[in-house]
């Protein structure tokens, strides 16, 4: 299939491009999807950090899924799953490029986390493995919020952004590292266009996301989110079992 070139200025300024390539197909769905969507809203609000020393929802939800499932460790199986854990940092660092700006300050506390379970002990292990569950567990329903007034004609299409099955999902993947990885791209056009403005701030330095950008990812997880509303509907003709599993993969 012949390749294509797109141009993507992710800076405010437009004096540096990102040249990626992918597959043309690819490039007509990203044209459609980003040419019908709305404008979106204005610069993102700075996010306050949390006070470490209050419990938030989500911590106590990663708290009530160990509890009640009397569940192993996620992360530190046979000692510190090192892919796994340098992938689930990397993902953080990078956060702020899928919208979630507290993904840096997270992936801090991770790697102190990392550091004190290498002392072995099993309270520094398990401590360890809630606080890089509750960072995932953020991270993910940050990233498959579902689109305001979506609605799925098949439950199971429908992202799945619960801590319980978020950690459900995660506990059982062959592969941990594989399983992140996938996780956050969400669908090819969002994962380009979102790794290539990555790509390009850090060889520039500046790490602060383009508001431009990221009204963009909005768009191409929006439409990407109707054509599973769609493919969910067994009624409409652009369903599909090949759409559907796709679909599937994405929400879970």
């Amino acid at each position: 299939m012949a390749e294509s070139y797109v141009r993507l200025n992710a800076t405010q300024k437009g004096g540096n491009a990102v040249k990626f390539r992918h597959l043309s197909l690819a490039l007509s769905v990203a044209g459609a999807f980003l040419g019908s969507a709305p404008a979106l809203a204005q610069d993102p609000q700075p996010v306050l950090a949390p006070d470490p020393s209050v419990p938030t929802p989500t911590a106590a939800s990663v708290a009530a899924y160990y509890d009640t499932f009397h569940a192993q460790p996620i992360w530190f199986r046979s000692g510190v799953n090192e892919a796994a854990v340098s992938q689930l940092i990397s993902i953080l660092k990078r956060a702020p490029f899928d919208g979630f700006a507290e993904g840096p300050q997270l992936a801090t506390q991770v790697q102190a986390a990392v550091d004190q379970a290498r002392s072995g002990t099993p309270a520094d292990v398990a401590a360890a493995d809630r606080v890089l569950s509750t960072a995932w567990v953020s991270y993910v329903q940050a990233l498959k919020q579902p689109s305001p007034g979506m609605i799925y004609a098949v439950p199971g299409l429908k992202p799945q952004t619960s801590a319980e099955q978020i950690l459900l999902n995660t506990a059982a993947a062959p592969s941990l590292e594989t399983f992140v990885t996938s996780t956050s791209a969400l669908n090819p056009i969002y994962a380009q266009l979102r790794d290539a403005a990555w790509a390009e701030a850090q060889s520039t330095g500046n790490l602060t996301p383009d508001p431009r950008l990221l009204a963009n990812l909005d768009r191409a997880l929006a439409s990407y989110n109707k054509v599973c509303a769609a493919a969910s509907d067994p009624n409409t003709r652009r369903s599909s079992s090949s759409a559907r599993s796709n679909c599937a993969r994405a929400s879970g």
